[in-house]
């Protein structure tokens, strides 16, 4: 508005300081939420962890009899190490985007409210598609929790007892067992990322849709006056600004399917 309705190089001027002030407390605010979100999240594992195993040191006999040894240390390995990859790198994305969606939909409400319908229409597209998708990958990714799992038990298990397999001669059926189990884990591993990962595309394209309408129904408002030219340019940037942290929720799913399957599994 400033360039285009006649305004002065003071007032630009004025706008540019606000930006790179506004820029240095993000920055300040990003660097401290993440240093203490870290903390809290290693804080949690560090407990979940230690609980787990002293947990585990007082169960039965007749439940070690029942479980693989690998099987427990997938827990305390595996499953662990998909809640920290959530907790240590998803986590905070997601509290990022969802507070960029949240003050983003409320400054553009009390910008214009036909713009802001306009371009909140595919939000809930969006979601519905990344809920559906999340309703087969869910399954899936439990699936491989498990699959993961039983292999990683069946190698501890065949390490540990090398010298009896050697000595019976083993070695060629303990490969192809283990081989059997790792093809289970991938054609499992395959389908959960699969249905995950058509989650980004399908988003992409509803994004361009919404970016486009947002493009259109503004520039034909500010050809007849109802609107500022420069209003049209801070939607189509707005717009922009919500189509990046809905992609990454829809990659944090992901990360979070995965947690949730292993967080399931730890605390059975």
């Amino acid at each position: 508005d400033v360039i285009g309705g006649g305004g002065s190089l003071a007032e630009l001027q004025g706008v540019l300081v606000w930006v790179v002030a506004l820029a240095a407390v993000m920055w300040v605010c990003s660097w401290q939420g993440n240093r203490q979100l870290q903390r809290v999240a290693q804080d949690a594992l560090l407990r979940l962890r230690t609980e787990l195993f002293d947990h585990i040191q007082t169960l039965s006999l007749n439940f070690y009899d029942r479980r693989p040894i690998g099987e427990l240390m997938s827990s305390l390995t595996n499953d662990i190490d998909t809640i920290d990859n959530f907790f240590s790198r998803s986590l905070s994305q997601m509290i990022s985007a969802l507070l960029t969606i949240t003050i983003t939909v409320i400054v553009m409400f009390f910008l214009n409210l036909p713009l802001t319908i306009v371009t909140l229409l595919a939000i809930p597209l969006m979601l519905g598609v990344a809920l559906l998708l999340g309703r087969v990958a869910g399954p899936a990714f439990a699936l491989l929790q498990s699959q993961l799992s039983d292999t990683n038990g069946y190698m501890e298990e065949t390490l540990a007892g090398n010298k009896t397999v050697i000595a019976y001669g083993q070695q060629n059926n303990t490969a192809d067992e283990l081989e059997g189990l790792s093809l289970a884990a991938r054609d499992v591993g395959a389908k959960a990322q699969f249905t995950s990962l058509v989650v980004g595309p399908v988003v992409g394209i509803v994004q361009n849709s919404q970016a486009a309408l947002v493009a259109l129904v503004g520039s034909a408002l500010a050809i007849y006056g109802r609107i500022e030219f420069g209003l049209v340019v801070a939607f189509m940037t707005y717009s922009a600004q919500l189509q990046s942290p809905i992609l990454q929720l829809g990659q944090i799913y992901n990360a979070l399917l995965q947690a949730t399957a292993g967080a399931n599994r730890v605390f059975t």
